[in-house]
């Protein structure tokens, strides 16, 4: 597969998808230029034209300087944490949030110079600078300071350069199906593309899979006898989670609608209402950038919400695609276990596979590579321009197959904590089961560099230096 040839194949599609733009930043050759926190903003991050997300305490000021821009907006959507998504007559989002940003920052240093002049902060950065790159550059070098506008950045099931999965599913063979009742009684949420109804080959998602009609994805909705880009998705991670804990209960979250995208107002509407549901482990196989390298302003309050009211549940989330270092939301998240992928013949010590994320910001990483499991039957036509014309169509006979992603190294991570969340008489909460499994990926790292007779044996790492744990 050629990676470059079907990225572009997929950003295509993505320019062609109504309702969504490109910010597509500095060109590859130019990356010689990075932050001191090793930020690039090569990969492009999807958004929606005429929205803006602006914090609470940035909300007027913000209102105020798009007025003085002359830049006509609607305020029709705050939530009860005061997060405000403003309607604006713009469809260039990040060079007016960069306005906001600017104007807002240069505004609260002129008022605070006192402050300033004793904490040693640098100033924002220069507004008269029409350079978008540089005044990212100015931003990236800032990020301990909370973002207070930016675009209403998409996501899309963990993408490659925030456009789809690793590689395409390949049709596979029937697997057996998984025996045990390891993680009885844990409740996951999926938040994902949904779940095919036609399971009776997919014993393993015939019983504790609890959905509603809206939670069911159709694999060929406009009926044209192919199925559709990215379907299946979802059923493939329950079919995952369910593979490593059998016994565990599945609650089904559809955001996704056949491998379209969701933005960041959608995804903190879903999660605040999977954190109402208290479950024990949420399973988040998509992610996404934004175009000032830092987190989501739309998910703010959630993982605030996350750590005061529900410190027991575990978030994980795939690291993304990419291959690359910097960061991929949410999986970045502090809050977040992040999930990268390495292929089945990755005997400690381990890299990271090529597609796969790295860096310090990813926690673990996991079997990412020719996964089998739960898919459907039919006629799959592929979008990698390199396959030659004779092997453009698959035909699925049986509902398995093989797919690869950080989409698919994430559930089996959730799998393995659900599971290790009921491996003693005396159940262990969701958290614990998390900081155990990763112990144990830590541990087989250290162990993994120690040769015959106590000698060291340099351990592989990432790129960047960053160390490789991986949960078996």
């Amino acid at each position: 597969m050629s990676s470059t040839r079907l990225l572009k194949a997929r950003l295509k599609r993505f320019r062609k998808t109504r309702g969504v733009l490109l910010f597509e930043p500095t060109p590859l050759d130019d990356i010689e230029r990075l932050h001191e926190e090793g930020l690039s903003f090569y990969e492009p991050a999807l958004y929606i034209p005429g929205q803006m997300l602006v914090q609470k305490a940035a909300r007027r000021d913000a209102e105020s300087v798009l007025r003085s821009l002359d830049v006509d907006f609607d305020t029709r959507d705050v939530t009860p944490e005061g997060l405000a998504r403003l309607h604006v007559a713009s469809t260039n989002i990040p060079d007016l949030a960069l306005e906001v940003e600017d104007s807002i920052r240069g505004t609260r240093r002129t008022k605070s110079a006192g402050a300033m002049a004793s904490d040693g902060e640098k100033p924002y950065g220069n507004r008269a600078d029409s350079d978008i790159r540089s005044r990212l550059d100015n931003m990236g070098r800032r990020l301990n300071e909370p973002t207070l506008a930016s675009p209403n950045h998409c996501f899309t099931p963990t993408p490659v350069c925030g456009v789809g999965p690793a590689d395409e599913p390949i049709p596979a063979d029937p697997i057996p199906p998984p025996q045990g009742t390891a993680g009885k009684g844990v409740r996951i949420a999926v938040i994902d593309t949904g779940i095919f109804t036609d399971i009776s080959e997919h014993p393993w998602l015939a019983k504790d899979v609890h959905y509603t009609c809206s939670d069911v994805e159709r694999p060929d909705r406009n009926r044209d006898g192919i199925i559709d880009y990215v379907a299946g998705h979802g059923h493939f991670v329950a079919g995952i989670i369910r593979t490593a804990a059998p016994g565990s209960t599945i609650f089904v979250e559809r955001l996704f609608h056949n491998g379209t995208f969701i933005h960041e107002w959608q995804l903190r509407q879903k999660l605040e209402q999977v954190l109402d549901a208290d479950p024990h482990i949420i399973n988040l196989s998509l992610t996404g950038q934004t175009f000032h390298g830092g987190p989501p302003v739309g998910l703010r309050d959630v993982w605030r919400r996350l750590k005061s009211q529900r410190p027991r549940i575990v978030v994980v989330a795939s690291a993304g695609n990419a291959g690359v270092n910097h960061p991929f939301w949410p999986a970045a998240q502090p809050e977040v276990l992040s999930v990268g992928a390495v292929d089945r013949s990755s005997l400690l010590p381990a890299h990271p596979r090529d597609f796969s994320n790295y860096g310090p910001w990813v926690d673990v990483y996991a079997l990412g590579v020719d996964v089998v499991n739960a898919y459907t039957t039919g006629k799959l036509k592929y979008e990698d321009p390199a396959k030659p014309a004779s092997a453009r169509t698959a035909t699925f006979t049986h509902p398995f197959c093989s797919w690869s992603g950080t989409s698919f190294s994430a559930p089996l991570v959730t799998g393995r904590i659900a599971a290790r969340m009921t491996s003693t008489t005396s159940h262990l909460s969701a958290k614990k089961a998390s900081e155990l499994v990763v112990a144990d990926a830590h541990a087989a790292t250290l162990a993994a560099g120690i040769g015959p007779n106590g000698t060291t044996i340099p351990v592989p790492t990432a790129p960047d230096g960053s160390p490789i744990h991986v949960v078996r």
